[in-house]
């Protein structure tokens, strides 16, 4: 993350249409879908997560060149 939370607790939210996901969740089934696919976490460096709700879905870039998407909801 580029961003420092120095310490600050904090939850993120998508909602959309009377849905809710947390941000938390979503970044965990990035993970999972990247080793699922075959890659070692140890080489998770770096992800983009662009969420777009009117999709139901969360398209990503893990350390700039590999690509996925996962269910939003």
């Amino acid at each position: 993350m580029k961003a420092k939370d120095n310490g600050v607790k904090y939850e993120i939210l998508v909602q959309y249409d009377g849905l809710e996901s947390n941000i938390t969740d979503i970044y965990e089934r990035v993970k999972k879908n990247y080793v699922d696919d075959g890659h070692d976490i140890e080489t998770f460096k770096e992800i983009k997560l662009y969420i777009k709700p009117q999709d139901f879905t969360a398209y990503y870039v893990v350390n700039g060149d590999y690509t996925g998407k996962v269910g939003l909801f």
